[in-house]
């Protein structure tokens, strides 16, 4: 994305709070056995208090809120 107006700055300041807050609520989640699926629920969640949509689901209609694999 190209940043062209303060409008645009002001929009993606917005959208990095809302990942960060994600993250975290995630992070806060992390436990032996704990399931993507559980920690793409507590992502959907902060979307949603933010009013806020993922992308991925958007733009390919991925079935989830975050894309999350598994490393080896």
């Amino acid at each position: 994305m190209t940043i062209q107006s303060q409008a645009d700055l002001d929009g993606m300041r917005r959208v990095g709070r809302v990942v960060r807050d994600a993250l975290e609520a995630m992070r806060r989640n992390v436990a032996p056995g704990v399931s993507t699926g559980e920690f793409d629920v507590v992502c959907a969640r902060t979307f949603d208090l933010h009013g806020a949509q993922a992308a991925p689901t958007l733009v390919y209609g991925f079935p989830g809120t975050a894309c999350i694999s598994v490393n080896n």
